[in-house]
């Protein structure tokens, strides 16, 4: 998954304000790290990839990752955020939950 540039958060400095995060959302960079080799990790969205999420105030997500010509991947469900944790939770069967740390910085996400 992508690490997704935002602009809103809370005044705490404590992480994301689930009201807050709402919006239409997209990826300045989606750092894939080898489990194998931690040494080795690429950015995708430098290789061209598009990552575009979608966080609706219903708790709703749908998810649009667009890889040169390769078919479109995309996803839609429900997501929560608690403190620093962005969950998402996929509406189809066969894709697993996704949790991803999200961190304050200035007036971004990451």
């Amino acid at each position: 998954m992508a690490l997704i540039a935002m602009s809103a958060c809370t005044d705490d400095g404590t992480g994301v304000a689930p009201d807050d995060i709402a919006g239409i959302w997209t990826a300045s960079s989606a750092v894939f790290t080898s489990v194998a080799d931690p040494t080795v990790s690429e950015d995708a969205v430098v290789e061209g990839v598009t990552v575009t999420i979608t966080l609706g105030a219903d708790d709703t997500y749908t998810l649009a990752v667009t890889i040169p010509d390769e078919p479109n991947e995309d996803d839609a469900g429900t997501y929560a955020v608690s403190g620093s944790t962005l969950t998402l939770t996929p509406t189809s069967v066969e894709d697993d939950l996704e949790t991803f740390a999200v961190a304050r910085d200035g007036d971004s996400v990451r």
